[in-house]
């Protein structure tokens, strides 16, 4: 009589795949052997956490234990060590044994005898990893009926939580109030056996129900992953198992389909209070339950407010943060932002520490490097809304906090473009001079709002830079008060940078009063220049034609200055537009109406440096005279021209001689000139330019006695 093996009994399919029942493929055969992993768990691999489903069960063997097949029938594939290395395996019809060393002696048609022949011995993976099924159509070793026998399971899989995300993300609903395209995300596994890795495998069914107020089901039940057999694709992976799983940890987005993205879409339900309930089970029908009550909500999507910081500050050896408090009613918080290079920013504090009640944040202890930092708000909705960013403030720390620099925000304007950082800029600059200061930053209406600050509360003499943007809205009164107070009384310096400052002090009677201290007025509004130069201290040696145009500022100011000794031009444009003015006191007043972001990086930093020289080194009160420049400056304007020339020229007080050549070197036109201030304006005579050619010239200045030129230049004119 002819024995016929269970492999062709199926083959012939007369024994159904999915009912037929065998032994363990390992010693004792008739007993229950510890399961390390389930069918169809999550398993990393090339792409990452989430790879592919387990396309088997490992039963634990340790290593160098035999292994035997559970069929009678012959070897179909073998896969040798040295070749497959830790994935070794032999397969004899449709159950393949992998991390396992085949035997030797076998080869491909070798027959077998079911629980006789040892068909090879496990690797260091100390398991067998048991296929039942061909490759692609492998089917659970583990089922009610057939399948591994014997097979005792008691023990229940475990629903862990309940998690709601916004649909294909992995946002999730804050306080489990949802709205719009759901998806549920359940962390499950379940617990084969007491073994080493039993107590932790992946479950084989799982679904959920919705259930109303009443307890009346709206939704489901639904089973969308039942694990009998191998899904059609790995590619489905993703739609099983979310985000955080791995080989070993197991969530599952349950209002998922197998092959499909799907969600649970509340849009158009009832607000209110609804559960919930997500179900597992095993095939022993040992089951969990889990409910989450969660609440369905209208969309909110309007984010708060960008929050507006008062200041950072040194305290001991580390800072002071404050700022405004929100106002709106579903304020969650603030989330604070930090940076060493506005680069690459961190985040140590959130809404869960930096609650809506809470304005300040103390540090006791902080870097010594420079730092710059941001703020927004989060409000409570189901996906908090976080705002814009706050302007950003930087602190810089030392040991002494001397000597100290106070970065004064005139501009707060939090949401705006970050294309003209400004204080940003200042800070990054300030990290790269050579002796970089400490300092830190307060909002000008820190002034108004706390009227014990004051700015020499650091027990130092502070100098000041006070940056203003292109804000003509007018700066705090009592900060104003403080700088002209400041440049009688100490010997301290104030740097003022802004399109518009001038504007914005005409509006206020203590800025009229500042105005009137250093001796300028408003004269016009004009575009951005296309090169601009200095003419007296700090800038004496700047000039640049590189200046960007930058849509968020189109005017700048032009500055009228009457005949005061103690206030003259420090920055000009080639129209003769004053840009700037350096003005003294006890200490000094600088102004720039050019913030550092219109200049290429190179001349930003001259510009800065140059200044901040000034700012920093300048302690005494000096006489006006020394404001004057040790050597010569010649600039002319506009280059080229067809009518009026103007030649711009500073230098030691005393007499010149200027001369205008043509390109052979004959002399068309000479002038004996006294330098008798910081800046002096010639117009070139227009019956000069009348009888010129069109081409090139060279203006000379040469110094009193004749013999030598020390300045030149070079000039194009156009009838």
């Amino acid at each position: 009589m002819r024995v016929i093996s269970l492999f062709a009994l199926v083959a012939f399919g007369i024994l159904n795949p999915h009912t037929y029942a065998y032994n363990w493929p390992c010693q004792p055969f008739d007993q229950q052997h510890w399961i390390n992993g389930t069918f169809c768990e999550c398993r990393s691999g090339s792409s990452g956490d989430i790879d592919h489903f387990h396309d088997a069960v490992d039963i634990h063997l340790p290593q160098g234990q035999a292994v035997y097949s559970v069929i009678s029938g012959t070897v179909t594939s073998i896969g040798n060590a040295d070749q497959y290395g830790i994935n070794s395996w032999i397969r004899i019809g449709r159950h393949a044994y992998v991390h396992v060393i085949p035997n030797p002696s076998l080869h491909v048609g070798s027959a077998v005898t079911a629980y006789e022949t040892i068909i090879g011995w496990t690797n260091e993976w100390n398991h067998i990893h048991f296929k039942d099924g061909y490759p692609g159509s492998e089917i659970n070793p583990i089922r009610i009926s057939g399948g591994l026998e014997p097979l005792i399971d008691p023990y229940k899989p475990t629903v862990n939580d309940i998690r709601f995300f916004l649909n294909g993300t992995q946002t999730p609903f804050q306080n489990n109030r949802v709205f719009g395209l759901v998806d549920i995300v359940s962390r499950a596994w379940d617990h084969t056996d007491d073994g080493p890795l039993g107590g932790n495998n992946g479950i084989y069914k799982i679904g959920y129900e919705i259930l109303d107020s009443l307890g009346n089901t709206v939704a489901g039940p639904v089973f969308p992953f039942i694990f009998d057999e191998i899904p059609g694709s790995d590619a489905y992976i993703r739609n099983v198992y979310a985000s955080g799983s791995n080989t070993g940890t197991y969530y599952y987005t349950v209002t998922n389909q197998l092959t499909t993205d799907s969600y649970l879409n509340v849009t158009y339900w009832e607000p209110g209070s609804y559960t919930a309930r997500v179900m597992t089970w095993d095939h022993y029908l040992n089951g969990d339950t889990l409910e989450q009550v969660f609440e369905v909500m209208e969309s909110d999507t309007t984010p708060p407010a960008p929050p507006t910081l008062l200041s950072i500050l040194p305290e001991g050896t580390g800072f002071r943060l404050r700022w405004l408090p929100n106002n709106e009613a579903d304020l969650a918080g603030y989330r604070l932002y930090y940076s060493y290079d506005l680069e690459n920013w961190y985040s140590n504090y959130n809404e869960a520490m930096l609650t809506a009640d809470v304005s300040e944040l103390v540090v006791p202890v902080f870097s010594t490097a420079t730092a710059f930092f941001k703020l927004t708000a989060v409000d409570k909705a189901p996906l908090p809304n976080e705002s814009d960013f706050s302007d950003t403030y930087v602190i810089r720390l030392n040991q002494y906090q001397y000597p100290f620099l106070l970065l004064i925000d005139a501009y707060s304007q939090p949401g705006r473009a970050v294309e003209m950082p400004y204080l940003a800029t200042i800070g990054k600059l300030l990290d790269q001079y050579i002796y970089p200061p400490c300092f830190g930053t307060v909002n000008d209406t820190l002034f108004e709002l706390d009227t014990t600050f004051a700015i020499n509360h650091f027990g130092v003499e502070t100098d000041l830079i006070l940056h203003s943007g292109d804000n003509d809205s007018g700066f705090s009164p009592r900060l104003i008060r403080k700088i002209i107070r400041r440049l009688s009384t100490f010997n301290t310096n104030t740097w003022v940078i802004g399109t518009k400052t001038i504007m914005a002090l005409r509006k206020t009677p203590a800025g009229r009063e500042l105005l009137t201290a250093v001796g300028i007025d408003l004269g016009q509004m004009i575009a951005i220049p296309d090169s601009v130069f200095g003419v007296n201290v700090p800038l004496l040696d700047f000039a640049t034609n590189r200046i960007r145009a930058v849509a968020s500022l189109d005017s700048l100011n032009t500055i009228a200055i009457p005949p005061e000794e103690r206030t003259f031009p420090n920055l000009l444009s080639t129209h003769n537009d004053i840009l700037g003015i350096t003005g003294m006191g006890k200490g000094y007043f600088v102004y720039t109406a050019t913030p550092l972001e219109l200049f290429s990086e190179n001349n930003r930093t001259r510009l800065f440096n140059a200044t901040i020289d000034f700012i920093l080194t300048i302690i005494d009160a000096v006489d006006p005279a020394t404001l004057l420049p040790e050597k010569f400056t010649l600039n002319f304007y506009p280059n080229p021209f067809n009518g009026q020339g103007h030649i711009v020229l500073s230098g030691p007080l005393g007499k010149v001689q200027l001369s205008l050549v043509n390109i052979l070197g004959q002399i068309i036109w000479t002038r004996d000139y006294e330098i008798t201030g910081p800046r002096c304006d010639i117009l070139l005579p227009s019956t000069v330019a009348n009888t010129m050619s069109s081409g090139i010239y060279f203006v000379l200045l040469t110094t009193p006695n004749g013999t030598n030129f020390t300045r030149t230049a070079k000039i194009l004119y156009l009838k």
